[in-house]
């Protein structure tokens, strides 16, 4: 898979918008290799946030099905590369919690970039 596009949007000649890639809460899913943060092999940065299990299941149109496995894929492709590489060169304790949601942000405020807050990315605390 080439990753060249945003798996889990829909676009049109005039704008793109979320697709219904979504879970029960009605939380968005998309993946972009644009939005993993380029430091996402430090040490302190958490492990991406990964979709629920039945993000597949739910979706209602063969598109979205195919976009919802990309994503579930990509997502634990990367946490588990991330983690492999954390084991092997970062000193205990290093971050595996999983709180860095991809998002659809063009920047972030200047007192959060870097910190929190990536463009395309941020981290969350989900609940």
């Amino acid at each position: 898979i080439h990753m060249a596009q945003y798996y889990g949007f829909t676009a049109n000649h005039k704008k793109s918008s979320p697709s219904s890639v979504g879970d029960q809460k009605g939380l968005s899913w998309f993946f972009h290799k644009g939005h993993v943060p380029p430091n996402i092999f430090s040490c302190d940065l958490p492990l991406l946030i990964q979709p629920p299990e039945e993000l597949i299941q739910v979706q209602n149109v063969t598109r979205n099905r195919r976009a919802a496995w990309v994503i579930c894929s990509a997502i634990t492709g990367i946490n588990r590369a991330v983690l492999a590489w954390k084991r092997m060169h970062c000193n205990a304790p290093y971050n595996v919690e999983q709180r860095l949601r991809l998002d659809n942000l063009k920047s972030c405020p200047s007192d959060t970039a870097g910190k929190t807050c990536f463009p395309g990315a941020r981290i969350v605390v989900e609940t």
